[in-house]
């Protein structure tokens, strides 16, 4: 294409459009300067035009020049409001950005120039979500479902903002997933006959093929680094395809504990099914679930015999393709299978195996023990923080006279997020001056020690903290959660009773500040867990890496052989 481009160029210097391709292409080669010029020799050929300048605002983009980038596409969306491309483009650069709130403005702006559009329609119900307003997300969700059924955008929004709503039907949460499920089929085009993978042998060593975008400085690679360490190479061989645009040191790190490790950033679904079809898969394990940079599509198409879903998303997927979702019997107990189209694959004591970091901070005792008052935390991203969260987690801070309440995540470090959480903790009856609101500071070790602020870490609900739980208990500091009837709401569960602290899973709202308050008025258990629980929390199941590993090929082995009973029948 580069060279096509060129001798277009050198015909006609002024063509804006075969500008706005080079840009692209050379972008693509990873020749950042070389797409900043053309880029800009676009947006000079084409002055009156918006996508000249939307072309340059993603090549800024991509040299890592952001705040260019964004300045540029919220001149083009200014100059050229009924651009669609412009406005989307500015969305895009904010939502990477964690810029919600500026996003939800400007999808205001865009629907008043474009009424009912569903995509800016869906966009703003997502930053709703993003800043923990599950119930203005949804309800915008499930008015745009019921005017456009056939929209699967809307489905692949409603369903995963739906594991934020508190009291949420789970007969709902199934059904909106096989609507997209159903769209997701229909979109496809068919694929050639053939179901892929080896012969149905149930002894042989199996090709396991692990798909994700998340396998890099993600906290998905956290659960995944003990796995590629220590699953049984005799039994089964590792291929990797990893779907996100960079690889960054711990993708790297990742890469040499793998038989293949393949980067596959712009396969399109079908490429990409072609390829693991190829690669003969026996069992192909996606690691997204309805999450950003997702593969679905891929996995409709059936690249493999044996798909199964696991640990990026907590609710089913609804792809009928996908035929088993791992969990364990604390997230989805018996009887929970009817609210799931995979069939549920338990693997106990717990489904996921948690890899802390190398050296973490030194322990430190309980703060409260110094400043006379206690310290109540989390560090769980924005768009857990409902309402109802926001009014329980105020209740337990006045509970306890002079306590206070630290929450923390990357959403805080922008100022309009931090005004518009400070107004609805103040609204729950929060006095202002016991929260404190962090941003993003400095990197693992700093945000771990971090933990050295709290006495005592709340849960959200009901989407359940999972690495901010492993964190606080690595760092000595106990979490109170409230238990649920999803597997989201039932992971708390799930990691306390590993570690023995299942006393600390509230069944109501009230028996929930009463733990909390039960807690920290208890300095002596405080003081003895900041000493043992990461010790605790080390030796429990979810840091068992060979241990899980182990458990995981059993899992693995026997859905295989269940295959090959009816692959031979």
């Amino acid at each position: 294409a580069r060279a096509a481009l060129m001798m277009v160029l050198q015909r006609t210097p002024g063509d804006a459009q075969a500008g706005m391709m080079m840009s692209e292409v050379t972008a693509r080669l990873g020749q950042g300067e070389q797409s900043l010029y053309y880029a800009h020799r676009a947006a000079k050929a084409a002055p009156g035009q918006p996508d000249p300048l939307v072309c340059l605002a993603n090549a800024l983009w991509a040299a890592g020049r952001c705040a260019d980038a964004i300045d540029t596409a919220r001149h083009a969306a200014a100059a050229y409001p009924t651009s669609l491309n412009a406005r989307g483009t500015l969305l895009n650069f904010l939502q990477r950005q964690d810029r919600f709130a500026e996003a939800s403005d400007e999808c205001r702006l865009a629907l008043e120039a474009f009424p009912n559009h569903p995509h800016f329609s869906i966009t703003l119900a997502t930053m709703l979500l993003s800043m923990g307003r599950p119930e203005e997300a949804v309800a915008r969700l499930r008015r745009a479902a019921a005017t456009d059924p056939t929209n699967i955008r809307v489905f692949a929004a409603l369903g995963p903002a739906l594991n934020y709503l508190p009291d949420v039907d789970q007969n709902e949460i199934r059904r909106v997933h096989e609507a997209y499920g159903r769209l997701l089929a229909q979109t496809l085009p068919p694929r050639p006959p053939g179901k892929g993978g080896g012969p149905p042998d149930p002894q042989r060593r199996l090709r396991v093929g692990f798909l994700s975008p998340d396998l890099r400085a993600h906290a998905v690679a956290f659960y995944f680094e003990t796995v590629f360490q220590y699953l049984d190479r005799a039994s089964f061989e590792v291929t990797v395809y990893f779907t996100a645009g960079a690889e960054d040191d711990v993708a790297r790190r990742l890469k040499h504990l793998v038989d293949s490790w393949k980067h596959v950033p712009t396969l399109h679904v079908g490429q990409l099914a072609d390829l693991i079809k190829t690669d003969g898969i026996d069992i192909l394990i996606e690691l997204s679930g309805h999450t950003r940079f997702e593969r679905l599509g891929t996995m409709q198409l059936k690249p493999a015999p044996v798909q199964i879903t696991c640990l990026g998303y907590p609710s089913t997927t609804g792809v009928s393709a996908i035929d088993y979702h791992i969990v364990d019997s604390y997230t989805n107990p018996p009887g929970t299978e009817i609210y799931s189209t995979e069939r549920l694959l338990r693997v106990d004591p717990v489904f996921f195996c948690y890899r802390p970091m190398d050296n973490p901070p030194n322990l430190a005792p309980p703060p409260m023990l110094e400043a006379g008052r206690v310290t109540f935390g989390s560090f769980n991203a924005l768009m857990k923080l409902n309402d109802r969260t926001v009014a329980l987690w105020t209740r337990v801070v006045r509970a306890v006279p002079g306590s206070r309440l630290v929450i923390k995540n990357i959403q805080l470090t922008q100022p309009e997020a931090q005004r518009l959480t400070r107004q609805r903790f103040e609204a729950a009856g929060m006095p202002p001056e016991q929260l404190d609101a962090l941003g993003h500071q400095g990197g693992p070790a700093d945000h771990l020690a971090t933990y050295h602020r709290l006495d005592i870490g709340l849960d959200t609900f009901p989407y359940h903290g999972m690495t901010t739980t492993c964190e606080s208990l690595l760092m000595g500091r106990p979490v109170v959660t409230l238990l649920g009837e999803t597997h989201a709401a039932r992971v708390g569960l799930c990691l306390l009773a590993n570690v023995g602290l299942e006393d600390l899973v509230a069944r109501t709202e009230d028996e929930f500040v009463r733990i909390a308050a039960g807690l920290a008025a208890d300095p002596a258990r405080l003081s003895e867990l900041s000493t043992t629980l990461r010790r605790r929390f080390l030796a429990s199941p979810i840091c068992d890496g060979p241990g899980h590993a182990a458990r995981l090929g059993a899992a693995l082995r026997s859905v295989w052989r269940e295959y090959c009973r009816t692959a031979t029948t």
